[in-house]
């Protein structure tokens, strides 16, 4: 069963919330899984049992529970808030009365009572692309023996998208991989990057720079304490020491190989990473990158742009465009993307996320987008031709020129 349980398991996020009915303070400090969320991340992968009937019946999807972490760490009041199935509720439910104490939140460093909030997705494994998340079929097998042999003694540096398949251990065992993981290996920095949502329509992605240096051969321990080897444009072994975390996949005070493919990689993946070198069609004005540079509004009969709360850059293409946020501008990368279908219409018109946005040119570089937020409310934001953050580009290679705005704008629109 437990088998099982691995090849339908999860994506995971975790995301603070606050109570509606009973007001929480704002703690100062969050609070926090022992080990945080990656410790969190491997118990639930540790501790979740696919429900045996969900999984014939095929039912999958997220499941979001909320509960309050107490001032003492206990967690108490769990709630199911939005479910796909009964049965699926119950499991995360469950997971949550064997959870140990939490690190409770801090309000002027007092420990305070806050809500949390988890969503848990059950995904069912997909056809159209390999996931190596359960006891390997002998095709996977052979699958990793091939790339463990069209790999074994080669020096090259890695370059590109890998994807993780497989951890392996100092007694010769291994371990298939319960998520979705790559390496982005570039010529000045290496990126992680994890899938935290995969579907036919939307793609989620987020990136941030864990290692902080570029991944090139080296035949035996670096000066990262890391170890790259059997590395060329078909997989690499990445060898390190681990003194972060202890878990089941990743045990204390042991050294970790982890063995990275790039010959399983989607077309989402593919289309991502285009994307972010700007390897984009020709033929549209919309084509290419552009910065959000804040909302419109007057103030005093002038127009003002209103800051955005996060950095927000879009990138178009044919058939997609990619939502790229940098939450962490001019500093170590870290971001997460989202990946849609786009529709182009006539009159300016575009199709985002089921929503249909106006778009009202200024200039060849510069645009309105004004769309309903949903509420009857028309929002307009104000869009300019850019390249991508700095701290992006330097790892996809680009240098395009990008582009901030000062308040007030009249004369800037009389471009």
């Amino acid at each position: 069963m437990r088998r099982n349980v691995i090849t339908m398991l999860l994506c995971l996020l975790t995301a603070v919330g606050f109570a509606q009915k009973v007001k929480f303070p704002k703690p100062d400090v969050v609070a926090e899984f022992p080990g945080g969320n990656d410790a969190l991340m491997q118990f639930v992968y540790d501790n979740l049992r696919y429900p045996s009937d969900c999984e014939k019946e095929k039912i999958s999807g997220r499941t979001i529970t909320a509960f309050v972490v107490g001032v003492d760490g206990v967690i108490r009041d769990p709630e199911v808030l939005r479910s796909p199935d009964e049965r699926l509720s119950k499991e995360v439910l469950r997971i949550l009365s064997i959870m140990p104490k939490w690190k409770p939140a801090l309000l002027d460093n007092k420990p305070v009572a806050m809500k949390y909030t988890i969503p848990v997705t059950f995904k069912l494994p997909r056809r159209d692309t390999l996931h190596m998340v359960a006891a390997p079929s002998s095709e996977q097998f052979e699958f990793w023996q091939h790339v463990d042999k069209v790999t074994a003694g080669c020096k090259e540096n890695p370059r590109g998208l890998y994807r993780l398949i497989k951890i392996a251990y100092e007694d010769g065992s291994k371990k298939d991989v319960p998520f979705e993981q790559y390496k982005y290996c570039g010529d000045s920095l290496t990126l992680q990057l994890m899938v935290r949502k995969d579907t036919d329509k939307e793609y989620w992605v987020e990136m941030y720079d864990s290692d902080g240096y570029e991944f090139k051969y080296s035949s035996s321990l670096n000066e990262h304490k890391t170890q790259i080897y059997d590395s060329n444009d078909k997989g690499f072994k990445f060898k390190w020491y681990n003194e972060i975390m202890n878990s089941s996949l990743f045990p204390y005070h042991k050294y970790i190989t982890e063995l990275y493919s790039s010959q399983i990689l989607g077309p989402s993946s593919k289309t991502l990473i285009d994307m972010l070198k700007m390897d984009v069609a020709l033929g549209r004005k919309l084509y290419g990158c552009w910065h959000r540079l804040g909302i419109m509004t007057k103030v005093e009969g002038m127009d003002m742009l209103l800051s955005a709360p996060q950095e927000l850059y879009q990138v178009f293409d044919k058939d997609m465009y990619l939502h790229v946020y940098d939450l962490n501008p001019g500093k170590k990368l870290r971001g997460y993307c989202v990946l849609r279908p786009v529709v182009y219409k006539e009159n300016n018109v575009i199709v985002q996320h089921g929503a249909e946005c106006k778009i009202e040119w200024v200039n060849d570089n510069l645009f309105k987008l004004n769309f309903d937020r949903g509420d009857g409310t028309i929002v307009t934001e104000v869009w300019k031709r850019s390249g991508l953050p700095r701290n992006f580009q330097r790892v996809f290679g680009t240098n395009l020129p990008t582009f901030q705005i000062e308040n007030p704008i009249p004369n800037y629109f009389r471009q």
